[in-house]
């Protein structure tokens, strides 16, 4: 494809250079000025931007997955005459205690997505320790519709939850300081170590378009 000067132009709009009659030569080059003021640098910096904010809109990806994964689990652990179980005895109640634990479900598929796509130590750290508390109530989970794949995500086969009792229902999920409050804590976790990664990128991204180290490494420890 031939390069033509109005193609440089507007490459060199986008990327923030000034506009003029330069020959190809002159774009690359910078005309003998400072490298900051070179086409290829200019893109390249671009370049670095865009990965940038892919990392950033990765983390907040997480943090929005791990907060709905949060309020399902810690809906269904509710207790009192309001709780979903309490009302578990109407039909219309037993809808809504499905389509809560489908939104646990969902919500950690989602986690599990989101923090591959970051695949920072910690965060690997906490896909494995969510993986881990699936496989070990794996048979639990698999009694009332709920089975975990080979890589750790979890599928939900509707008509049979539909034909448990919400009392086993309750108690294959551990609701009572086990299964659900451990993931529930797990996903509170990684929504603020998703929001620190976050605001750390947002706060250490400098004019040469470098991320530091703090950044890159997490402020969070694994347990906070």
């Amino acid at each position: 494809m031939r390069v033509t000067t109005k193609m440089l132009n507007d490459s060199a709009q986008r990327a923030g250079l000034p506009i003029n009659g330069n020959s190809l030569l002159n774009y690359v080059n910078g005309n003998g000025k400072s490298s900051e003021k070179t086409l290829l640098n200019a893109l390249d910096k671009n370049k670095g931007k865009s990965t940038f904010a892919v990392q950033k809109s990765n983390y907040e990806k997480v943090e929005k997955a791990s907060n709905k994964l949060s309020a399902s689990a810690s809906d269904l652990t509710a207790k009192g005459e309001d709780s979903v179980f309490a009302k578990a005895d109407t039909e219309e109640g037993k809808e809504a205690l499905y389509d809560k634990i489908a939104d646990f479900v969902s919500g950690y598929n989602d986690t599990l997505k989101t923090l591959r796509a970051v695949a920072g130590t910690l965060d690997t750290l906490y896909c494995n320790s969510l993986k881990e508390e699936a496989e070990q109530n794996s048979d639990a989970l698999k009694e009332i519709g709920i089975t975990i794949s080979k890589d750790g995500r979890m599928s939900l086969d509707r008509n049979k939850l539909k034909q448990i009792p919400s009392a086993d229902i309750e108690k294959a999920l551990g609701t009572s300081g086990g299964f659900l409050s451990r993931v529930a804590f797990l996903a509170g976790r990684i929504s603020d170590n998703a929001e620190a990664n976050a605001d750390s990128i947002s706060n250490h991204y400098n004019a040469a378009g470098n991320l530091s180290q703090t950044a890159a490494a997490g402020r969070y420890s694994f347990w906070g």
